[in-house]
């Protein structure tokens, strides 16, 4: 149980770190984006002179390269965000199927120790708590498939952008 109370803790403090990260990232998109505009007046200005539109086009080719790779870490940071939850929520969870298990075996065995069920039906409750154990891997594997593959999928649309 005090596995299942520490991966909350580690959940809630990452959780809260990538609220920070997402805010300031958030703050600075919305400066380049300020930035951005005022650049773009100035290139669009009449009364500017020519070397200051070169100068505010270079600028705003760069900033245009910064906000993608701002936006970009946002995503990331999101999909972070949802993975970890992800990955504690299943933890949680098998350490209450192991819990149920555990306990739900020996409170079986405590009772057919005090005569209240016999050997056949304490053998049908172990085979429910063993089989909800089973579904429960079943369905983590399944979800570790899916999230690797979508891993894989990000990495080559990361690689491809690369090029």
């Amino acid at each position: 149980m005090a596995t299942a109370a520490v991966s909350a803790y580690k959940l809630v403090q990452a959780q809260e770190k990538l609220k920070t990260d997402t805010i300031f990232q958030e703050a600075d998109n919305e400066r380049i984006k300020d930035r951005m505009q005022a650049l773009k007046d100035i290139a669009g200005s009449e009364k500017a002179t020519q070397q200051a539109r070169t100068n505010a086009l270079t600028e705003l080719a760069k900033l245009n390269k910064d906000y993608a790779d701002k936006n970009e870490i946002l995503q990331d940071l999101a999909l972070a965000n949802a993975i970890k939850r992800n990955n504690t929520s299943n933890k949680l969870r098998n350490n209450d199927i192991l819990n149920l298990k555990t306990n739900g075996t020996l409170a079986a065995a405590e009772l057919l120790k005090n005569g209240k069920i016999d050997e056949k039906q304490f053998n049908d409750l172990k085979k429910v708590f063993d089989d909800r154990k089973t579904l429960r891997q079943d369905e983590t594997e399944h979800q570790k498939a899916y999230l690797d593959g979508m891993q894989q999928i990000e990495d080559a649309n990361a690689a491809k952008n690369k090029q």
